[in-house]
C-alpha cells in the first residue's frame, strides 16, 4: 500500500480509528485477524510533531505511562500544580500548543528512546529538548494506556 499510494502511505504513529466504516476497537481486532477483504477503508488519526523545551525543577506534576518497549512514554495525568501546569498556563496565553494527557513523548535531544528509558531520562536530567505527537481529537476506543507503567515526576 505505501508503495503505491506514496501521497497517502501508513505512517509510524498513525492511530487506526476505524476499519470499514467500525470504530469498535474489539470488532476492528476481530476483522484483522479474520480473512482479509482486497480492499479495506482505513480512517487514521495522525499526530503533529511539536518541540518542547522545559527545565526540570523537581516538580513536574506529571504522571507518565510507559513500558520497557513503548515508543517513548505517554502524558497519563496533568497534576494540579507543578512545572507542566505553570508551563502550559504560559504557553496557552501565547496562543501556543499546549501539553495534554495522551500526548506522547517520543525523543529527548533528537533521539528516540523505548519508555522506561526515557523516563529515566526525563527523572535524571534538568533540560528537556522533547519531541511530542499530539493528536486531534478522539483517538477511539483504543486502550492505549492498557499495560502501561506508571510514574510520577512530582506532586
Amino acid at each position: 500500500f505505501n508503495k503505491v499510494y506514496k501521497h497517502s502511505r501508513i505512517q509510524p504513529f498513525d492511530v487506526l480509528l476505524a476499519l470499514d466504516g467500525t470504530h469498535s476497537w474489539e470488532a476492528i481486532q476481530e476483522k484483522l485477524t479474520s480473512k482479509l477483504p482486497d480492499t479495506m477503508f482505513l480512517t487514521l488519526n495522525r499526530p503533529r510533531k511539536i518541540q518542547v523545551a522545559v527545565e526540570n525543577t523537581g516538580n513536574m506534576g506529571i504522571t507518565l505511562a510507559f513500558s520497557d518497549k513503548s515508543a517513548g512514554v505517554v502524558i497519563q495525568e496533568l497534576h494540579p500544580s507543578g512545572m507542566m501546569v505553570e508551563w502550559n498556563a504560559k504557553r496557552k496565553s501565547q496562543g501556543r500548543e499546549v501539553l495534554e494527557v495522551l500526548d506522547r513523548i517520543i525523543e529527548f535531544d533528537g533521539k528516540a528512546y523505548c519508555g522506561t528509558d526515557l523516563a529515566n531520562l526525563l527523572e535524571e536530567k534538568k533540560h528537556w529538548r522533547l519531541t511530542v505527537l499530539k493528536y486531534q481529537g478522539e483517538t477511539g476506543d483504543m486502550p492505549v494506556l492498557e499495560g502501561l507503567s506508571r510514574r510520577s515526576f512530582g506532586q
